[in-house]
């Protein structure tokens, strides 16, 4: 959006994409995608149809929760790579100077111009600065806002080879909720996405490696029927990610503003997180172009204080859903979220 208009430059350590977690694109995202004319592209790449969410949670059985009338139609489930390659490369095409692999090792303001040091790169200078560096928030950190986060939750995950030809839960997301956490699954086509979420001094040794992650996964009855097709390469250990919900004290200050994750990360088990970084990249875009028009570089107050209430209500919803499950009060994840207190939003200094 902003490339075509004003001078953009994209910073970015990896020199292609890399593999992660995280392909469930909300139908809502079709509005957003549809306002950065980016609707068409993305349908053109042809990713699997999101057609709605299999949940086991305080219960043993399944509730089917389908997009049939959503009125914005299926969602996706995303090639990631592809997806973040293809956002990448329109940008380019777009105008954006993307200049990578390299690391940003400082950035200061000097009157109206930030001055932004990079690893053998050299530096570039800017007028306003867009914090994109996912959890890590590493130009709020640098300017001295940390974020703030209830709980070590991380994602154990691996992407497994499925030779089954019709999945049972083809379309769906299931979620299965167990006694050291929750489940996540999702068929990717000829891959399937398996995921353990559970806070990071729970995590066994066994379930660090692929084969060990889809064992144990197997003796649940309600994932087997889904798995019993899927392949782990002997010895292929899986990758852990951060999972925990993050919130940044404010959003925003004198000509810079935090986006995606870097303004706050949304615990996976709400599906909304790829949605919530589109959402506050459209939203900061059209922040940054009002300040530019009118020259005051200021102007992002509104922007900050709606996702800090974005981050109270999502708080709020994570909460209330994890008092639901109920069945085993003596697990050491559970009872971690059962004694917190309600989500109160940090105060910035």
């Amino acid at each position: 959006m902003l490339a075509q208009k004003y001078a953009v430059a994209l910073i970015d350590q990896n020199d292609v994409p890399q593999p992660r977690i995280g392909e469930s694109l909300v139908p809502a995202a079709r509005r957003v995608l549809r306002d950065m004319n980016l609707l068409e592209i993305i349908n053109e790449r042809g990713y699997a149809p999101y057609l709605g969410n299999r949940s086991a949670w305080g219960q043993d059985s399944f509730t089917v929760t389908d997009f049939l009338q959503d009125p914005d139609g299926p969602g996706w489930h995303l090639d990631r790579v592809d997806f973040e390659t293809t956002l990448r490369r329109t940008a380019a095409e777009r105008g954006a100077q993307v200049i990578a692999p390299v690391k940003m090792r400082n950035a200061k303001r000097h009157g109206q111009t930030w001055t932004v040091t990079l690893n053998e790169a050299g530096s570039i200078n800017a007028r306003i600065l867009v914090d994109a560096t996912g959890r890590k928030s590493a130009v709020a950190r640098r300017l001295g806002n940390r974020s703030t986060s209830r709980h070590k939750t991380v994602s154990v995950w691996a992407h497994l080879k499925d030779n089954l030809v019709q999945p049972p839960d083809s379309g769906f997301s299931s979620v299965i909720s167990t006694e050291a956490g929750w489940w996540y699954t999702a068929s990717l086509g000829a891959r399937r996405v398996l995921s353990l979420h559970t806070d990071s001094d729970l995590v066994r040794s066994e379930q660090r490696f692929g084969r060990g992650l889809l064992e144990q996964a197997m003796k649940n009855p309600l994932l087997e029927p889904v798995l019993h097709g899927c392949v782990a390469t002997a010895g292929e250990m899986c990758s852990v990610a951060a999972a925990n919900s993050l919130i940044l004290p404010r959003a925003s200050g004198y000509a810079w503003l935090a986006a995606g994750d870097a303004a706050g990360a949304l615990d996976p088990l709400s599906s909304r997180g790829i949605f919530h970084s589109l959402y506050t990249a459209f939203a900061g875009a059209m922040e940054i172009d009002e300040a530019l028009v009118s020259g005051d570089l200021n102007k992002f107050d509104t922007y900050a204080a709606h996702i800090t209430e974005m981050g109270r209500t999502n708080h709020e919803q994570e909460h209330l859903f994890y008092q639901i499950e109920t069945r085993w009060p003596d697990a050491p994840f559970w009872m971690r979220r059962r004694a917190e207190e309600q989500f109160v939003a940090p105060q910035s200094g």
